[in-house]
């Protein structure tokens, strides 16, 4: 049984799928995977990200399928060095701030939980800049 915050990576799910599921678990947050690796604290080119109408098995999944728990708790660096060990696949998490999507690179220590606080404080501060 899935737990709430699990999300599963499975051959035949598309990436979009995935993100879906994770951005339904963790609102403001983002997931998106990438051809190569990235350094700490550094991000990830546009220009190598995955299409995300792609099926896993389609962008080389490490392991069949699996469910990842991926809790409030976890950093960002975490859930993506998890994400690398368990199916060789390059993900760099984003926060939404504003409009925009960040790459969460100078806060890759942060947990989700602190994320997705930031991400709803930048919500309120914009909103009583009017």
């Amino acid at each position: 049984m899935k737990s709430q915050n699990s999300v599963s990576i499975k051959a035949d799910k598309t990436i979009e799928q995935f993100r879906q599921e994770f951005r339904q678990t963790f609102p403001k947050l983002d997931i998106r995977f990438y051809q190569h690796a990235h350094e700490k604290k550094e991000g990830s080119s546009a220009d190598d990200v995955y299409d995300s109408s792609l099926k896993f098995s389609e962008i080389g999944l490490k392991s069949v399928s699996g469910v990842i728990d991926i809790s409030p708790d976890h950093t960002v660096a975490e859930v993506e060095s998890d994400i690398e060990k368990l199916y060789g696949l390059h993900a760099q998490v984003f926060r939404k701030s504003g409009s925009a999507w960040l790459q969460t690179t100078s806060t890759d220590g942060w947990t989700l939980a602190k994320q997705v606080q930031k991400a709803n404080q930048s919500e309120i501060d914009l909103s009583t800049d009017d």
